[in-house]
């Protein structure tokens, strides 16, 4: 369960930031087109960032649902490979 409030949490937080970034971005009058692009590369960094976290995040609640038994331990070795395999991506 807390994994789940964590991941709502999370996502919430990723939307307001992403929205606040964009809005910055539209209501911004006088850019120059070199910040402009700075702006908007900053904003897909964000992005990827933010999916590879969701993709962490749904992997671990995938993980907790299974159904194979294991300690705890097993269970953070398990979640080490998946961080470890999406931040090769």
């Amino acid at each position: 369960m807390g994994i789940l409030a964590g991941t709502l949490k999370t996502e919430q937080e990723m939307e307001a930031h992403i929205t606040k970034l964009a809005s910055d971005l539209f209501d911004s009058e006088n850019l120059t087109p070199e910040d402009t692009l700075k702006k908007i590369v900053e904003l897909e960094r964000l992005m990827e960032r933010d999916n590879k976290a969701i993709d962490i995040l749904n992997s671990a609640l995938d993980l907790a649902q299974s159904d194979q038994p294991g300690s705890y331990e097993d269970y953070k070795r398990k979640l080490r490979t998946i961080v470890t395999s999406v931040r090769l991506f």
